[in-house]
């Protein structure tokens, strides 16, 4: 995971090369709002519809554009997942907001004929991994 404020925990890379990284797992902002900061159901579902706009908004440099899948105020939760009619096979970005708080990158293949999906490595230049989480890390902090 990685923490706002520059602290980062475990992220499961695959390869770290000179101009990128391979991220086996997922990047993930976490507790990027306030630590003391509780934020009730209400405030919570109100946020993260903002977050998602932000992050759908905000986030373009993607192989594809992240737009809104599930949005569910009350449960303080959202899904953004790649434009379907941009996506590269069958492969998509998706990012899962969780109570205002937390946010998770991760990288999908879809088979047809098949039931689920399957968790595939991400490729990123550092530039772009440092960028994402920067965006994500702007777009959870409550607005002033």
């Amino acid at each position: 995971a990685i923490r706002a404020r520059g602290t980062v925990e475990p992220v499961f890379v695959d390869r770290l090369e000179g101009v990128g990284t391979t991220l086996a797992g997922q990047v993930q902002e976490d507790d990027v709002v306030a630590p003391d900061r509780d934020l009730g159901k209400e405030e919570a579902g109100d946020e993260v519809a903002r977050q998602a706009e932000a992050v759908g908004e905000g986030i373009g440099y993607l192989p594809e554009r992240l737009r809104p899948h599930e949005v569910e105020p009350r449960q303080g939760r959202a899904i953004l997942r790649s434009e379907p009619r941009e996506m590269r096979g069958r492969e998509y970005h998706e990012v899962e907001l969780k109570d205002g708080r937390e946010a998770e990158v991760t990288r999908h293949r879809y088979n047809a004929g098949e039931p689920g999906r399957e968790r595939i490595p991400q490729h990123y230049s550092h530039e772009t991994l440092e960028r994402l989480t920067d965006d994500l890390d702007r777009a959870l902090r409550p607005e002033e």
